[in-house]
């Protein structure tokens, strides 16, 4: 085991140094493999050292469920990164405003869908693991909401998004005046729009 978590660690590092070059595509992606790698290595480790050995005694099954979360939690983390770059391949065509708000709810939806994946990977893995779910799920349900009191205005901003994405009141390169105001349009963001005054100021 202590071998296996070494070669994650070093193949790690290298890639951090390695990744730097590339561009933020590639750079995703490789992240995306080196979990997947790690992930199939802590698997194959538990398969090989613990499963077929049938041997028993408590350090050996807490070593199998520490095995068995850690191959979880990779898996939930892998699911993250998938959603984070199949946003960021999406972004990359040259179809795509990289300021506009159509990238950001791209970036914004692929990071959700991994974090759902991700929500699912883990509920399974401590299903697996024997946890009782109802007392986390209660849990969750009620620190959820507290959130989303807290988070109101950025989902007011999320509906003001969707919205202008829908009805398109104006676009990148339109004209605009607001409160007094007048100038272009040089972002549709996610959260805010950006607009280049008369005078020059933002």
């Amino acid at each position: 085991p202590v071998a296996t978590f070494w070669f994650i660690w070093v193949l790690y590092r290298w890639w951090r140094r390695k990744a730097a070059t590339f561009s933020p595509v590639k750079r995703s992606w490789g992240f995306v493999a080196i979990i997947v790698i790690a992930a199939v290595l802590v698997s194959l480790l538990l398969h090989i050292l613990v499963e077929p050995l049938s041997i028993t005694g408590p350090l050996v099954l807490k070593l199998n469920t520490i095995l068995r979360a850690i191959g979880w939690i990779l898996s939930a983390y892998a699911a993250i990164l998938v959603g984070n770059a199949v946003g960021n391949t999406i972004n990359s065509s040259p179809r795509i405003d990289s300021e506009g708000i159509h990238a950001s709810l791209i970036t914004a939806s692929g990071a959700l869908i991994g974090f759902v994946a991700a929500a699912i990977i883990i509920f399974h893995g401590l299903s697996g693991l024997g946890v009782s779910l109802i007392p986390l799920l209660t849990g969750l349900g009620v620190g959820g909401f507290a959130v989303a009191l807290a988070a109101r205005p950025t989902l007011e901003n999320l509906i003001g998004s969707f919205m202008i994405l829908v009805d398109k009141p104006y676009r990148v390169g339109q004209r605009v005046r607001v409160k007094g105001y007048e100038g272009d349009v040089e972002k549709i963001g996610f959260r805010s729009t950006r607009i280049r005054l008369l005078t020059g100021f933002q």
